[in-house]
């Protein structure tokens, strides 16, 4: 027995459950509840294309009351579970809904089938790269893609070659390698679908445990798709020598060397545009408030992600403090002194040792300075 939310499910031993997951789900439900009226919801059209044991799809219909779905489940025995699951928990009679479940790959059903989708939420075991394409062919105008990737080891750059490979794109494997990485991931999907004509708007866009999470919005129209292409797309340069970072768009990178005049560590190309709309998560947000069994922890990942600010990378303090060879200092000390001298300054929710903020790296150096001489004579008693 599973239950999580609303649901249970009775049998899971043939396909695969991970509830360290949960929080992708939970954020589905809260996320469809939240934007969509009730007579929307009726209208919906949802594909669950990675199945398993169906948790995913069944909490949608119970708990965000969908009314029209389709499961897809390669795996025989999985697909014998998830048509117990749907079952016992009486999807079809009790929710008057129509649900359709079939044991199809995504890359069969998509090439046969002549329905399309407003939700779609694809959540494989590894890239999502090898049904992508397919997926895409099955979506309506101003439809939502969600998307779970966790390959993170390849997007994060310890395997740059299965990188370039799948992504098309460079890796960054350093403190700035999973936000590059999820940059890398929301890039491919804007390329991809410019081969549709499809242009994408990142609803949210997140790392969290061993996978990254992306919910985008998918719209038709060539000039848009031109206009992204131009405009949300380019690089993230990184020096090693001093720590300076910056992100720019373009089809190639226009800096190699650095201030300091230490070669640049290039990434890309990847997206560059924005990762999180404030106001959707706030209502998502508001909406798993009303969970029951709601992780606490997940919801103090969402605070996070909501206060943080919409600034590209991220400057690891420890990793700081050990170029500049001073003490550690503490998160709320750093936040407090950028704060007071104008600048937007927060933690991220890629490390919780690290800030986000518009303050140049120098400003940055001058106030770890700053704050460790002051503690220094503090602790002697000079002041």
């Amino acid at each position: 027995m599973y239950k999580e939310g609303l649901v249970e499910i009775k049998y899971q031993e043939n396909a695969f459950l991970n509830s360290k997951s949960r929080l992708t789900r939970d954020i589905g439900v809260a996320f469809i509840d939240s934007v969509f009226s009730k007579e929307e919801k009726k209208e919906l059209i949802v594909l669950d294309p990675t199945a398993a044991t169906g948790i995913r799809g069944i909490r949608y219909v119970v708990e965000s009351e969908i009314k029209n779905i389709t499961f897809l489940e390669i795996n025989k025995s999985a697909y014998n579970t998830l048509k117990k699951n749907l079952r016992y928990e009486k999807i079809n009679v009790k929710n008057k809904i129509n649900a359709t479940v079939l044991n199809k790959s995504i890359q069969e059903f998509a090439n046969t089938t002549k329905e399309r989708y407003n939700i779609i939420d694809l959540d494989p075991f590894g890239s999502i790269s090898p049904n992508l394409y397919d997926i895409l062919k099955i979506t309506k105008d101003n439809s939502y893609l969600f998307m779970t990737a966790t390959d993170t080891a390849v997007l994060c750059g310890a395997e740059e070659k299965a990188c370039l490979k799948i992504y098309g794109a460079k890796p960054m494997h350093n403190e700035l390698c999973h936000e590059v990485g999820l940059r890398i991931l929301i890039g491919y999907v804007a390329k991809i679908a410019a081969q549709f004509n499809i242009n994408i708007k990142v609803i949210f866009a997140f790392s969290y445990a061993h996978y990254f999470r992306v919910l985008v919005k998918l719209s038709h129209g060539a000039e848009k798709v031109n206009e992204s292409i131009m405009n949300d797309l380019g690089y993230v340069y990184y020096c090693n020598k001093c720590g300076y970072r910056n992100i720019s768009k373009g089809f190639l990178p226009n800096q190699n060397t650095c201030k300091c005049n230490a070669p640049l560590l290039i990434s890309g190309r990847l997206w560059i545009n924005i990762l999180n709309n404030k106001d959707i998560l706030q209502l998502i947000y508001n909406r798993l408030t009303k969970i029951k069994d709601i992780n606490k922890k997940d919801l103090k990942f969402v605070e996070i992600l909501i206060n943080e600010p919409e600034i590209p990378l991220y400057y690891s303090l420890p990793k700081l403090t050990k170029r500049l060879k001073t003490p550690s200092i503490k998160m709320a000390n750093i936040l407090d002194n950028l704060k007071s001298k104008g600048f937007i300054a927060e933690r991220t929710h890629f490390d919780l040792n690290a800030i986000k903020t518009n303050a140049p790296i120098d400003d940055i150096k001058n106030l770890i300075y700053f704050i460790n001489r002051t503690s220094t004579i503090i602790k002697k008693g000079k002041i």
